[in-house]
């Protein structure tokens, strides 16, 4: 009788657990072109408008990237068709590429893309401790003030703020 009652307690905690499950992860898009112009869409579904989190955006980059700081147009859509829009300047922490490989990427033919083992990651803080205050899905579009090369990918990190 008590195995049933304790099976039961437990089944509860983790079924009501699961709806105060962080959105945490990464939500990233593809840049197709050689130069990134154009803006990035992320999506992110929330259903925790209790917990803090830290927003990290992060690029994957190939070592035609060689900008030390960039600009970018950050807008979010909130569920309740609310609309943020700001500049950003994103400076990236880690780094410079190694000749040797600056020297392998010049060797490729013009229009190719440097192979995924040459690609890097690199993330700048965007916010912490920020809340999501309503449930649904909020929309993140990411857009370069200028043509950057050499960009594979853009994408945010959601972690628990701590």
């Amino acid at each position: 009788m008590w195995r049933k009652r304790l099976r039961g307690i437990l089944y509860a905690i983790v079924v009501l657990g699961g709806g105060c499950m962080t959105p945490g992860g990464s939500v990233a898009v593809d840049i197709e072109e050689r130069v990134w112009s154009g803006p990035a869409i992320l999506s992110l579904n929330n259903d925790d408008t209790l917990a803090l989190y830290d927003v990290v955006l992060f690029m994957r980059c190939d070592p035609r990237f060689r900008n030390d700081t960039l600009t970018l147009r950050v807008e979010l859509f909130t569920p309740d068709s609310l609309h943020f829009s700001e500049a950003f300047l994103f400076s990236p922490t880690g780094r410079a590429w190694p000749v040797s490989m600056l020297a392998r990427l010049e060797e490729l033919p013009p229009g190719m893309r440097a192979p995924v083992s040459l690609e890097r990651e690199i993330s700048a803080f965007y916010r912490r401790r920020v809340r999501f205050r309503r449930p649904g899905d909020y929309r993140f579009v990411i857009t370069p003030c200028r043509h950057i090369e050499g960009v594979g990918a853009v994408g945010i990190h959601i972690e628990s703020s701590k």
